[in-house]
Parts: structure tokens; sequence; C-alpha cells
């Protein structure tokens, strides 16, 4: 049925893209560890001390961004674009914000390029810290330095819990807790020892959000706080169904329509109405039927 699906309706779908107004900066460096950590073999052989990295890449992208943020993105039917941040004159500014899941190292056109979408307009979401070094592991500090963020202390006792500002909610987290300093900042989170580990600062004309810490989506809390650090604005897939369990995408064609994409990925059947929300209007689709742990692709329009 996929083939089927391809051979009729694959130029089409070549020719739709995404309706997103946010991204998730991709940034290859941190995904360069075919040798230095083989994936059948289990053999570690980078040291990160060495090379002055508190962090592991491996679980900055894996757990922090995959596990924690895309998951919630996606469950939350949230439209979002990958987007590489190393790309030669590649620009953001089509994005209301980004999220820049960050270890130790960046290179330092990738730090001044993040500061630049800020500082035009653009909202930054950085977590589990703020870069230290280059690639090489020369002291680099651009984008920490251009929003005037420094850090206060690092507490390295993993798995522990941190204090949402406004509404005082416990969240555990999975790794250890950075703790900040900066002038007229807005408090977003606390340590256990009242320390800021989570702020949002101005800069130019937009705003960054810097989070010392992470946590994978495990508990209802967990998808408020990353609900929190995004700014106030509806980033959903303009498709939307009555039952949340449902996952649905929209890809919108060049020239009209496009296609839905929507999986039920639990174990039981689920029946939902669908429904095309355009500015302030809504379009019935009528209902669907999709069987336990099935997908469908619908062409509209």
């Amino acid at each position: 049925k996929l083939g089927q699906m391809i051979r009729t309706h694959g130029q089409r779908l070549t020719q739709c893209h995404a309706c997103a107004r946010q991204a998730i900066a991709f940034y290859p460096p941190y995904y360069y560890r075919e040798l230095s950590r083989p994936l059948f073999t289990g053999q570690y052989f980078e040291n990160l001390e060495a090379v002055s990295c508190r962090l592991d890449p491996k679980e900055v992208t894996d757990e922090l961004l995959f596990d924690g943020l895309g998951r919630l993105l996606a469950m939350d039917n949230q439209e979002f674009d990958a987007a590489d941040v190393t790309q030669e004159g590649r620009g953001f500014s089509q994005y209301r914000q980004v999220w820049l899941a960050c270890a130790d190292q960046m290179d330092a056109r990738t730090q001044q390029q993040m500061l630049d979408y800020v500082r035009a307009g653009g909202h930054l979401i950085c977590f589990p810290t703020l870069p230290r070094t280059d690639l090489q592991a020369r002291p680099c500090t651009i984008l920490a330095d251009g929003l005037g963020i420094r850090t206060d202390r690092i507490n390295e006792h993993r798995g522990e819990i941190i204090f949402w500002e406004d509404t005082g909610q416990e969240i555990y987290t999975i790794g250890c807790i950075e703790t900040f300093q900066a002038d007229r900042m807005q408090v977003i989170a606390r340590a256990m020892d009242q320390r800021v580990c989570g702020l949002r600062i101005a800069s130019g004309n937009g705003l960054a959000t810097v989070l010392g810490t992470g946590f994978k989506h495990q508990a209802p809390a967990h998808r408020l706080a990353w609900q929190k650090l995004s700014c106030d604005e509806d980033f959903q897939t303009p498709v939307r169904c009555d039952d949340p369990r449902v996952i649905v995408r929209f890809r919108k064609h060049e020239k009209e329509g496009g296609y839905l994409f929507l999986l039920n990925y639990h174990n039981q059947q689920i029946r939902t109405h669908v429904c095309f929300q355009e500015a302030d209007e809504q379009i019935s689709l009528g209902s669907i039927v999709l069987d336990r742990t099935c997908g469908l692709i619908l062409p509209f329009g």
C-alpha cells in the first residue's frame, strides 16, 4: 500500500512543505561519533575530559533533545522544522523561535549566527548549557557573552529537582544543574538552593531563554515545563483533532491543498473528528476511525 501511495502521489508529496514557525536546531558536529562511539560494539573511545567537555553530546541529542523536547512537540501536535545551523547563508528569520540543544563545544560562527538571530527579533531557547569552547577546545563564549549570561555554579549531582518560578511545580531532571547570573533577567526556574537555573533575557529586538538542565517527557509536569519555555504563541498544526491521543501533521502543497498524516500509536481503536483551522474559520473534515497502531495519509484540497 505504501509503495502504491508513493507511485501515485510521490512527486506531489515532494512539492509539499511543513507550515512551521519554529525549528529545532540541528548541529551536525554533535553527531560525528562513528569512530569515537561505534554503534554496535558498545566501545567508547572518546575522552571528554581531555577536550574540556562536561556534557556528553550523545546524551544531549538523544535523551534531552529527541526523547525530551522532540517527543513533546510531536505529541503536542506542534509543527517544527529541523534546521541545520551550520549551513552557509541559512537564515532563520522565518522562525518565531528556535530550540538549541547545546553541549560544551560549538564553533564561533554558529554561536554568532544564533546571537544574530536573537538580536534580529527571534526567540532562542538553549538547554542544558551555553557553549564554552569551540570545536578545537579553545575558549569561545560568544553566545553567552553576547547575551550577558554568566555561569554561577554547576551542581554535578544528577537527577535532582528544580522549581518552576510561576507555578512552584517540582520538575525532576535527568542531568546536572547549572545556575546562572545575568542583569535584568526574568527568572523561570530555580535549583533547590534557590539559585537561578532558568532565565529569560532580552537582547536587541529578541529574547533568549536558557535552562541549565534538561528532562525527558515522563510526566504532565514535564510537558507543562517545556511549554512554558516556549513563547506565548500557537505552534500547533492547522489540522486539529478532538482526541489529543492522535498525532497529526499537515504538509502544504506549493500550489494548493496538501496531505494529512494521522497516527494512532495506542493499542486501541480511536474515532476522532478532524477539522482544518484557517484564520478564524474552522472547516470540518468529518470523523475518522483509526485502528490501533495505525496511520493514515490523506490527500487534501
